[in-house]
């Protein structure tokens, strides 16, 4: 990083009558260096990064207040990989598709989990599975909004087999009567009350539409991530292969069936051990709201000072939505690229590739 960058990272602001109604911003803490993108958690409680390095892809957490960030895992180039947080845990689920030689339409293929602690800065392996290229297998993931728990499926030229992680547990769990319950036409998973799965055969949104959306979503290819890059352009990756498994799991999110009427007959998941018990639906589960304003972040030009020339400065201010043309609280005065949290409580920039995240504060 140049000492101009250092330099001006602390420069003072002045902001006008809408700054009472900003959050403050927090000392900027220094994470990482050489990151290109930033997944949020969906609290703002903690990010995944990646950064490039010479034999491919590194990817590192960081939690929000902690000292630093760092690389937990290292993929070779040419590795596919999603990324979903749970909602209420500082936990992410990595999912990764990498060859395991050069010839990537020849040569077997890996398909692993991974779950990345950022509290504790560490991976750890859940699920491993090598496969021909031809066998196209592909997973996603449900994760539970209250509990570590989450269904997997398993996609392939077969049915699709279903998977749960379970509390506690080192290892994916196949889930067989969630296979029967889906191929007898239950559908799901839909989330209680409580943080569980459940499945029923109530369908306002079919499951086949589903999967209509999902292979449309798969046909449009590039021109599919390209729309979602402009519509997310902060959460999409660079990488197209990154971009590509976000916009399906964005259309898969999308697709979801509505969960059933509280009060009727639904089968649950036990998150313990995958099996289905009948039991009555008590009611979906309810997102919880931010109490933070929402924001934005906008550029607008600083002239630095350096005896005896001036230069311009690319400072990025957060501002409300509701009202972006009034002044707002300083970032940085010289960023690169900027990552409000879905929160709206806490920012990430990158400073000449070094990667810094900044916590809202109540004025």
């Amino acid at each position: 990083m140049s000492a101009r960058s250092w330099g001006v990272l602390f420069v003072a602001a002045t902001v006008g009558a809408a700054h009472a109604q900003l959050p403050q911003l927090g000392t900027p803490t220094p994470v990482d260096v050489r990151v290109d993108n930033v997944l949020w958690h969906p609290h703002g409680l903690a990010l995944l990064y990646s950064r490039k390095e010479k034999e491919g892809l590194a990817i590192g957490v960081y939690e929000v207040g902690g000292e630093e960030g760092r690389v937990v895992l290292r993929l070779p180039a040419g590795t596919r990989w999603m990324g979903q947080w749970f909602e209420n845990q500082r936990t992410c689920v990595l999912i990764v598709s990498k060859s395991l030689g050069p010839k990537e339409d020849v040569d077997p293929r890996e398909l692993s989990v991974h779950l990345l602690d950022a509290r504790t800065l560490t991976d750890r392996v859940v699920f491993k599975r090598v496969f021909k290229p031809d066998e196209r297998l592909d997973m996603n993931v449900d994760p539970s909004p209250s509990l570590f728990h989450a269904i997997f499926r398993l996609r392939s030229q077969g049915p699709v087999r279903h998977f749960v992680l379970s509390p506690g547990a080192s290892v994916l769990t196949p889930a067989p009567d969630i296979d029967a319950a889906v191929t007898n036409g239950f559908h799901g998973p839909s989330w209680s009350i409580y943080g569980t799965a459940v499945y029923s055969q109530f369908e306002p949104r079919s499951q086949s539409k589903l999967d209509r959306s999902y292979e449309r979503a798969k046909a449009r290819d590039k021109a599919a991530a390209a729309v979602q890059q402009e519509a997310e352009a902060e959460q999409v990756a660079k990488y197209q292969a990154v971009k590509l498994n976000l916009t399906l799991e964005t259309a898969r999110w999308l697709a979801k069936p509505s969960p059933p009427p509280t009060g009727s007959d639904v089968a649950e998941v036990v998150p313990s051990n995958g099996v289905l018990r009948p039991v009555r639906f008590r009611g979906p589960w309810e997102d919880a709201v931010s109490e933070w304003p929402l924001l934005t972040d906008v550029n607008r030009p600083m002239p630095l000072r350096f005896d005896p020339k001036t230069e311009s400065a690319n400072s990025v201010w957060l501002v409300l939505k509701s009202d972006p043309e009034k002044a707002g609280t300083l970032v940085g005065a010289d960023v690169d690229r900027v990552w409000v949290s879905p929160w709206n409580n806490a920012v990430a920039y990158l400073v000449d590739g070094a990667l810094f995240v900044r916590p809202c504060e109540k004025p």
